[in-house]
Formats: C-alpha cells, sequence, structure tokens
C-alpha cells in the first residue's frame, strides 16, 4: 500500500501540475518556443507551444528532490525498490540527471534554432557515450529473445550496441510526433505497463500524471511535445527499458513489439530517403500518419494507430503467441496498409 507521505505528495503535484496547465500561455511566453506552421507538413493553422518536455523535466525534477529531501528511500513490500533500480547510487542518479538535462537543452534549441541534422545526431550519439561510460550497468551485454532458448553473448560490442539502440529508439519517438496525442498515448500504456508490473511504482506514477495532465492540452492542440519533450520522454523509456531487460523481466523482441509503428515507420523512411535523396533526415510528409490522415482524417490516424500498438502490447503481455510470427504479421499489415495507401 502507498505510504501516506507519497499520497500527499501526488496529491500536490497533481495541484501544481493544474496550475502548469492554466499557466500555459504565460510559461510559453516565457521561453518562447513555438511550432509554426508550414505549407506543406504541418497541420496547425497557428504558432503552438512546445512545452511538453519543460513540463515532464519540471516534473521529474520535483520528484528527484522530494525523493532525496524527505524520503530517501521508498518502501514497497513486494515489489522492486525504486532505489534499487533508480536512486542506487549519487553516480547513478547524476548521470541520469546530467543527460537528461543535455537532452532537454539539446531539444530547446532545436526547437527554437532547427539545428544541422547530422551536428544534432553527433550530440546525441555524445550523451549517449557518457551516459554508458557513466552506467555501465545498462549496457545490454546479451541478447536474449523468446523464440531463442539461449542468450547470444555480446560482451564485446554490448556497449556500441546499446548506444546504437538507443539512438534508433530516440530518433524514432522523435519522428513518431507528428499528430497531437500519438506519442503521449504510447508512452501512457508503456508507463501504465510498468506499473501494473510493480516496476518502479512511483516513478511510473509520477510520469503517468505527468502525461495525463499533457494529454489534456495536446489532444487539444494546445501544446506539442516537441523535441526537447520526445529527447526527454525516449530517455526515461530507455532507461526503464534498459533496466528491465538487465534484469531479465522482458526479452528484447518484446520490446520491439511494443514500440513496433516507431520503429519500423523510421527505418522505412531512412531506407526511402537515403536511395531518393541521399538526405535521411530531411523532414518530409511520407509519414504513416501523413498518409492515414490524407487519406481519412488525423483522428482516424491516431486511433489506427493507438489500437494497432496497444494490440501489439496486449498480444505481447496476455498470450503466448510466438513473437517471431507476430513481428512478421505486424509487418506484414505495415506494408499492405502503406502500398494501399500509397496506391490511392
Amino acid at each position: 500500500m502507498i505510504e501516506i507521505k507519497y499520497i500527499t505528495f501526488f496529491s500536490i503535484l497533481i495541484i501544481f501540475n493544474l496550475i502548469l496547465i492554466y499557466k500555459y500561455k504565460f510559461i510559453s511566453e516565457v521561453f518562447k518556443i513555438y511550432d509554426r506552421p508550414d505549407q506543406s507538413r504541418k497541420l496547425h493553422k497557428s504558432p503552438v507551444p512546445l512545452i511538453g518536455g519543460l513540463i515532464l523535466l519540471i516534473n521529474l525534477l520535483i520528484y528527484i528532490g522530494f525523493e532525496f529531501i524527505f524520503i530517501n528511500k521508498v518502501y514497497l513490500p513486494g515489489t522492486y525498490y525504486l532505489d534499487n533500480l533508480f536512486l542506487s547510487s549519487n553516480k547513478s542518479i547524476a548521470s541520469f540527471l546530467f543527460c537528461i538535462t543535455l537532452l532537454f537543452f539539446l531539444g530547446y534549441f532545436d526547437d527554437k534554432y532547427d539545428l544541422d541534422p547530422f551536428k544534432k545526431l553527433l550530440v546525441l550519439f555524445l550523451i549517449f557515450y557518457i551516459f554508458f561510460k557513466l552506467d555501465s550497468s545498462l549496457i545490454i551485454n546479451k541478447i536474449n529473445l523468446t523464440f531463442v532458448s539461449y542468450s547470444i553473448e555480446i560482451s564485446e560490442l554490448g556497449f556500441v550496441f546499446s548506444l546504437f539502440l538507443s539512438l534508433i529508439f530516440l530518433n524514432s519517438i522523435n519522428m513518431y510526433d507528428g499528430i497531437d496525442g500519438q506519442v503521449g498515448l504510447l508512452s501512457l500504456n508503456i508507463f501504465i505497463f510498468f506499473l501494473l508490473n510493480n516496476f518502479m511504482t512511483m516513478f511510473s506514477i509520477l510520469l503517468i500524471i505527468s502525461l495525463l495532465f499533457f494529454l489534456f492540452l495536446n489532444l487539444r492542440g494546445k501544446i506539442f511535445m516537441g523535441d526537447s519533450g520526445c529527447y526527454v520522454l525516449s530517455f526515461i523509456m530507455i532507461y526503464f527499458f534498459l533496466r528491465f531487460y538487465n534484469f531479465e523481466l522482458i526479452k528484447l523482441d518484446e520490446a520491439f513489439l511494443f514500440f513496433f509503428l516507431p520503429v519500423i515507420d523510421t527505418l522505412r523512411l531512412f531506407v526511402i530517403r537515403i536511395f531518393t535523396s541521399g538526405q535521411p533526415w530531411k523532414a518530409d510528409a511520407e509519414h504513416m500518419h501523413h498518409l492515414i490522415s490524407k487519406k481519412f482524417n488525423l483522428d482516424i490516424a491516431l486511433f489506427s494507430q493507438y489500437i494497432f500498438t496497444l494490440c501489439l502490447i496486449l498480444l505481447v503481455v496476455y498470450t503466448d503467441i510466438n513473437n517471431l510470427f507476430l513481428i512478421f504479421i505486424a509487418t506484414l499489415i505495415y506494408f499492405v496498409c502503406f502500398f494501399k495507401l500509397k496506391k490511392n
């Protein structure tokens, strides 16, 4: 049972978030970061504040301050203790805060000044390089798959493999953030999953609260996540899944199915862009959500992709269907839909 001090804290946090969303216009004016409409990819007609990352970061910093000052240890019998997984040492929490702050400011300046994609990738590489150097416990040293009965040891390549996967995942989530609610709803499902599995419980509750308040404005087109928000959110999910994976509580193919749509869409776009223009980072209107919304509308694009992702997660968690078969079927459905939409 959650202790009274946490109930009190989260009650205060909810009130604080109510103030944040009530004053979102004032916050936007202070930081002056907006997503301005164009004539091709962007569908909104007036500038929209990019403060989703700021809301997440503020909530996160308040929570960590609360943990250090008032709690310092989480007592939840029968669960994986937060302090063993997140606040396990001053070094781990320092590396987490250092890297997530760097990612936030990188995203902030990208939102504000539209940084060069290649230079941005180099900075992202450097941030993750520092992160894995500071916290080697997150490095994947062996590949575990549900449809393979043995582990594939990659200890010497684990650092590079972990860094590469993190970069792909972060960019996939960032590119998936194309319509209101898409990244927020996907992330909400993920943290609900962790909460139901008693994994970093309090941290999960914090993120669920933050995302619900963000979605209240985002689904109405009032604020966007922005690169700063996507980087912060992606980094947190990377942290969660690496911890979860290294505790052997999830396999690599299961994690892939959780994020099938963002990853497969990004890989498709990268391949097509490399062969057509030689510029994999060049923005276009060829994402799956663009294709669906052109054929139908934004609501159908959001709903169809959300249901598809939710079904994959539920199939992974609650059925014994072979995940290799699930990946094949999901890939088949994705490309059938893609070619059908392109043809029309």
